[in-house]
């Protein structure tokens, strides 16, 4: 399953008007967020991607798309360890295709 709105229905009170508005703030702000993690991997700034690997992480667990939020973790957790941005782009693409598959089902 790509993400299930059951968590995040319940989060917001089984109130739809509330849940289509994160949904659309999702869909419109995860795009750019993947923008900034790439250019972060590219400058070598480590602490800003690990910060928004977690973000995108966290916002993705309310739509329990596990996928995106796997990939996500390990960059959070491996970003200032690893340090090398070949395996940091690797799975950040990963996170990507994985994300773009979550906004085309919402």
């Amino acid at each position: 399953m790509i993400a299930d709105l059951r968590y995040l229905n319940s989060l917001m009170g089984y109130d739809p008007a509330r849940t289509e508005k994160f949904i659309a703030i999702y869909k419109a702000e995860i795009p750019g967020q993947l923008d900034r993690l790439f250019e972060q991997i590219d400058s070598k700034n480590f602490d800003e991607v690990s910060a928004l690997a977690h973000g995108i992480k966290s916002q993705s667990a309310y739509l329990m798309a596990e996928e995106v939020v796997n990939h996500a973790r390990f960059i959070e957790l491996n970003a200032v360890s690893i340090k090398d941005p070949g395996t940091l782009i690797s799975r950040a693409n990963q996170l990507r295709e994985a994300a773009q598959k979550v906004i085309g089902m919402l």
